[in-house]
């Protein structure tokens, strides 16, 4: 269960203040663990990665000539999944004035330890340095090469005696991954490893209409209850879409369609995916996947992130937020009501081949897991989970709403 730790904080006596955080059980067991790898497995919402960041704000505060590692497969990803939510927690420590930020190198310090972020997408800085602690965020995203390489620079010599910690944090979705046989059950690890499991259940300050969603998985598909809601291992099967792979980047010339697809959110994430289509080919690219932002936050954002060329382009969205549509189209962005047939925007879309770029990883997290319905007899439904699916829906919204009716052999530049 959850509570209020009081912690003291701050290695510098003069700084000493204490502060009461709403610590669940995983930052308790992630801070008495005595084991050099720590595996943190669950479903969502456990408070995983919140509670990683808290014990290495804490650790960054308290601790002395630390140097602190956090990874994720690509920088992109981890300005909004990791850097925000650090932010978030440093105020939610009362320490954001003491903690000097970096933003050029990506660090923040506090006396003479440091946190640096890092993408494996540029693991120059990595080699450049030992650290005392590590943590891989999304970790079934990374390559056990990758992994095992970043591993051996955990070799920085503490100054107080406590031991070199490795973090991971995921959701079970592959029994067969690296990380359950070459990672927990392998016999070389095995002295190791402390395995912290956890699942919604877990996080009492989770808001009750998260909650409800994590439940209601049972009645969509019990494979995705397993893995999302209880933090077991699966496989994820009846997968909707097969017709996709990754890409470096995004193709250019003026014959492609250029279209653009907006999920609006806040507890959920809004979502702003680019669409570029030409004959039988989508090439998509992940623009804004955010939770938490304001209409006016999140056309702060799409103006920035949408090219200048691109500004009269289409903006196909969700036609249940008429409001919102109404401060986008006075704010001067070219929002468009979409069409929203699920099952006929999904057969459309299955007709194309599908171009992810490598840097949008919560899309291809979308597009690994995004997956039919099945009802308590284990038939296929034609429904989609309604669960993780809003890059989906952006996808959907701009490809259906602009091409429905007509052939994918007839599509030209628009």
């Amino acid at each position: 269960m959850g509570r209020k730790k009081s912690i003291d904080l701050f290695a510098n006596p003069e700084d000493k203040i204490d502060v009461d955080i709403p610590a669940t059980r995983v930052f308790l067991e992630n801070l008495a663990s005595d084991k050099k790898i720590n595996v943190n497995i669950g479903g969502g919402g456990s408070s995983k990665s919140h509670s990683i960041i808290q014990l290495l704000l804490y650790k960054l505060l308290t601790e002395d000539r630390k140097k602190i590692l956090v990874v994720r497969k690509t920088m992109p990803s981890m300005r909004t999944s990791v850097i925000l939510p650090f932010h978030e927690i440093m105020d939610e420590f009362k320490v954001t004035n003491r903690i000097r930020e970096d933003k050029v190198g990506m660090n923040l310090f506090y006396n003479n330890s440091f946190i640096h972020f890092n993408g494996l997408d540029d693991p120059e800085k990595i080699k450049s340095s030992n650290w005392n602690y590590m943590w891989f965020e999304e970790a079934t995203e990374i390559a056990l090469q990758d992994f095992m390489t970043v591993k051996l620079y955990l070799r920085a010599k503490p100054t107080d005696g406590k031991m070199n910690q490795i973090y991971l944090s995921f959701n079970p979705i592959d029994e067969f991954h690296w990380i359950k046989e070459k990672l927990i059950e392998a016999e070389g690890f095995k002295n190791d490893v402390k395995v912290i499991h956890s699942t919604y259940k877990d996080n009492p300050f989770l808001p009750e209409d998260s909650v409800k969603q994590y439940k209601e998985l049972i009645n969509q598909d019990i494979n995705f209850y397993r893995v999302y809601a209880l933090g077991e291992w699966g496989r994820l099967e009846n997968l909707i879409y097969r017709n996709w792979t990754t890409e470096d980047m995004m193709p250019r010339g003026k014959d492609y369609t250029t279209l653009y697809g907006l999920d609006f959110g806040f507890n959920d994430p809004s979502v702003l995916v680019k669409c570029m289509v030409k004959d039988q080919e989508i090439h998509v690219e992940e623009l804004i996947y955010q939770r938490g932002l304001t209409n006016a936050q999140l056309m702060e954002q799409m103006d920035r992130v949408i090219l200048r060329e691109d500004r009269l382009r289409p903006i196909y969205c969700d036609n249940a937020e008429p409001q919102r549509i109404k401060e986008m189209r006075l704010a001067g962005f070219n929002v468009r009501e979409a069409q929203k047939n699920v099952y006929d925007g999904i057969t459309l879309l299955k007709r194309f081949n599908i171009y992810v770029q490598k840097g949008s990883l919560n899309t291809i997290k979308e597009f690994q897991s995004y997956s039919w319905k099945t009802d308590k007899n284990a038939r296929v439904l034609d429904e989609p989970i309604e669960f993780m699916d809003h890059s989906m829906a952006a996808i959907r919204y701009p490809i259906y709403s602009h091409f429905r009716g007509m052939g994918v052999y007839k599509i030209r530049w628009i």
